[in-house]
């Protein structure tokens, strides 16, 4: 029978367990009487971690455990799952850690394929955190001097204890995953031009807009060539965007508003980031989500220079 509950026995559940851990925290107090506000705090700490993870749990499995009326079909077969039981899965997060008993599907025929409602639902990780201490948890990975550093930090900021080991999982997992959403960014922004696609039509999302000033000076970066493929490249002065106003869409950089991406330009490649954007006969050879940018003089494949036209780079 699935452990659900009304929402009525769900409250009485949570008072129980907040009366109990109040009496919990008198108790300790009174034990330790000359208890510095520190020890106090830490001591309500954990227990209130503890709490909200039992809170966490009687709210989702109260409500829903994952047994649904009807089976869920098999993903592989198409047959009807059948019912196995329940299991427990927990998950360590901001809050607390939750243990939740999730019911699971099995496939007769179907060797080994089980299936879990709630994980899906609730979009469970594989390695038990909730993502918002991954996120902490890459976040200070990244920003520590030691991913050892990471884990002591992160258990001082969050009250719950992470290795290094796994700090490092956490971080490089995020950036392999950012790895892979750049270069389907890159493949979707360097696809031939398409019948009726217009300049200002973005192929890749905008992300924290440079709307009054840029300006950047490259060396040795690599240019995407339609014939030479990747190539080292050298420009011979800054890429600035003063502030301009008036213009509209469709227009030459000299004559539109001066908006841009984060992206930079399309053609150039630079720490992870596309920085340059090349156009052969009116033609792009690469292209993404990027407006109007100035003047890049002069761009070097191998022993051939090309002029890069500003006229070229528009919105």
């Amino acid at each position: 029978m699935a452990p659900t509950k009304s929402r009525s026995q769900r409250k009485v559940v949570f008072e129980q367990a907040a009366s109990a851990m109040y009496d919990r925290l008198e108790a300790w107090y009174d034990a330790h009487a000359d208890a510095s506000f520190e020890e106090l705090e830490q001591e309500v700490r954990q227990e209130r971690r503890a709490l909200m993870g039992e809170t966490l749990a009687t709210l989702i499995i109260g409500r829903d455990s994952g047994q649904g009326g009807s089976a869920p079909p098999c993903e592989k077969c198409g047959q009807a799952l059948t019912f196995a039981g329940y299991r427990p899965w927990t998950v360590k997060g901001l809050a607390g850690d939750t243990v939740l008993a999730r019911a699971y599907y099995v496939c007769s025929a179907c060797v080994g394929e089980t299936f879990f409602p709630l994980d899906r639902r609730l979009r469970l990780r594989a390695d038990h955190w909730s993502g918002g201490a991954a996120r902490v948890a890459t976040r200070l990975g990244l920003q520590s001097k030691s991913f050892d550093l990471a884990g002591v930090a992160f258990g001082a900021a969050v009250g719950c204890g992470i290795s290094g080991d796994s700090v490092a999982r956490l971080t490089e997992g995020w950036g392999q995953a950012v790895e892979a959403h750049r270069h389907q960014e890159a493949a979707r922004a360097n696809q031939p031009g398409r019948r009726g696609e217009r300049l200002e039509q973005r192929r890749v999302a905008e992300g924290a807009p440079i709307t009054t000033q840029a300006n950047l000076s490259t060396d040795g970066a690599m240019l995407l060539g339609r014939e030479e493929g990747w190539q080292g490249s050298q420009s011979g002065r800054p890429l600035s965007r003063p502030p301009h106003a008036g213009g509209a869409a469709g227009k030459c950089a000299a004559e539109s508003p001066r908006r841009r991406s984060s992206h930079r330009t399309v053609g150039a490649q630079l720490p992870g980031r596309a920085v340059g954007r090349r156009y052969d006969g009116g033609a792009p050879i690469c292209r993404r989500a990027a407006t109007g940018v100035g003047l890049l003089p002069q761009t070097q494949f191998g022993q051939r220079w090309r002029a890069v036209d500003q006229a070229h780079y528009r919105h």
